[in-house]
C-alpha cells in the first residue's frame, strides 16, 4: 500500500483541506477529517506532473486531490500505466543536464524547420492554390488596401492608360495581369506585387521615374514575382509560422489575426534575398528581350535610395524590397553581358 499527503478540493468551493490517498491494487481510498471517498483505479485519472508542479488526481465526482512530489508518487503513476516515458520525461524536465542540450536542439530543428523546411512547402503549396482562390485573395486584399491605405490616382486618365497599355503590351498573356495607378502618401514611392497579377503602382513612384523606361523595369521585377508566387509564398510561410508558434504556445487567438493581416503584410513585406535575387534575373532577362537595358532599373533603385534610404527606417519601395546596392551592382552589370 501506498500512502500519499495532499490537499483534497470537493469541486464546489475553492478551498482545499489536507487529505490522505491511500493506493492499493485495485482501488483508491481518500480520507479527509470528515469524510471518506472510495474509488476504483478506473475512476481515478491522473494527469502527467511537470516539472515540480504537484501530481493532479481527477477524480469521477468532480473532486480532484493534490500532491507534492514524494516518495510513492512514481509507483502510483506506474500502476496507472504512466511508468517509464513518464518518468524519463519527467527527469528531463528538472535536469538542466538534460535541459539545455534538448533545448539547444530543439531550438535547431526549429531554426531549420523556419529556414527550408516551410519555405519548400509553401512553394509546393502556392503553385497548387486554384487561380479562382488566387483571383479573389488579391480582389479582396486591393479593396482592403484602398479602404485603409491609398485613394484614387491624381495621374490623368490618360497617363495611366498611356503606362497601362506599355505595360500590358511587353506580355504575352497581358489578360493574365491589371495594373493600377494609386495615390498612397502613408508609403511613399512603391509598387505592389498582389496575388492573381495585381500591380500597384503608386503616383509617388511614378513621379519619381526620370523616363518610362524605369518603371517598365519595376513593372518586369512585380511580373517575376507574380509569376513566381512570391507573394503568395510569402504570405504562406508567415502564416505556417504563425500557426506553428500557435501549436508550441497554445496562443490560438492569435492564428484569427493571420488572414485579417494578410494586406498589410503586403505592404510590409520583405523579400528573402532569394526572392529578389530571382526577381532581379527574371527582369532583367525580360527587360533585353523588349530592347531595355537593365540599367534603366538599376537607376530609379538608386534614385529611391537617394530619396529614401536603405535602412530599416526607409519607407516605399526600398523598405520592401532591401540589398539596393547589390541589385544595382547586378543589374548595371548586366548590360556588360
Amino acid at each position: 500500500m501506498v500512502e500519499l499527503q495532499g490537499q483534497y478540493f470537493d469541486g464546489q468551493t475553492s478551498e482545499g483541506k489536507p487529505a490522505k490517498l491511500l493506493c492499493t491494487s485495485s482501488s483508491f481510498e481518500l480520507q479527509t477529517a470528515d469524510n471518506y471517498h472510495c474509488y476504483t483505479l478506473d475512476e481515478i485519472k491522473l494527469q502527467p506532473r511537470l516539472a515540480n508542479i504537484n501530481a493532479r488526481f481527477e477524480l469521477n465526482d468532480g473532486a480532484v486531490f493534490e500532491a507534492a512530489d514524494q516518495p510513492g508518487l512514481d509507483d502510483i503513476y506506474k500502476q496507472l500505466h504512466q511508468g517509464a516515458l513518464h518518468q524519463f520525461i519527467h527527469k528531463l524536465e528538472n535536469n538542466l543536464v538534460y535541459i539545455v542540450p534538448t533545448l539547444v536542439v530543439a531550438v535547431v530543428v526549429m531554426w531549420a524547420l523556419i529556414q527550408f523546411g516551410i519555405p519548400q512547402f509553401a512553394k509546393s503549396v502556392a503553385y497548387q492554390i486554384p487561380v479562382e482562390y488566387e483571383s479573389r485573395m488579391g480582389k479582396e486584399s486591393l479593396a482592403i488596401i484602398d479602404k485603409a491605405f491609398c485613394k484614387p490616382s491624381k495621374l490623368t486618365a490618360g497617363r495611366q492608360a498611356f503606362l497601362r497599355s506599355k505595360m500590358l503590351t511587353m506580355l504575352g498573356n497581358p489578360d493574365a495581369y491589371q495594373v493600377e495607378f494609386r495615390y498612397c502618401e502613408a508609403i511613399g514611392a512603391n509598387a505592389l506585387a498582389l496575388p492573381s497579377g495585381i500591380i500597384i503602382f503608386t503616383d509617388d513612384m511614378v513621379n519619381l521615374a526620370k523616363h518610362d523606361e524605369e518603371l517598365l523595369g519595376v513593372f518586369a521585377h512585380e511580373v517575376a514575382h507574380v509569376d513566381n508566387r512570391h507573394t503568395l509564398r510569402h504570405i504562406l510561410q508567415d502564416s505556417i509560422t504563425g500557426l506553428l508558434i500557435v501549436v508550441l504556445t497554445g496562443d490560438v487567438g492569435s492564428a484569427s489575426s493571420i488572414a485579417a493581416a494578410v494586406p498589410t503584410v503586403l505592404l510590409q513585406t520583405k523579400f528573402s534575398r532569394d526572392f529578389e535575387r530571382e526577381a532581379d534575373i527574371q527582369a532583367a532577362g525580360f527587360m533585353v528581350k523588349h530592347n531595355l537595358r537593365p540599367v534603366h532599373l538599376a537607376n530609379i533603385l538608386e534614385r529611391l535610395e537617394k530619396e529614401y534610404g536603405d535602412g530599416e527606417e526607409s519607407s516605399g519601395f526600398l523598405s520592401t524590397h532591401p540589398l539596393t546596392k547589390e541589385r544595382v551592382k547586378y543589374l548595371t552589370n548586366y548590360n556588360n553581358k
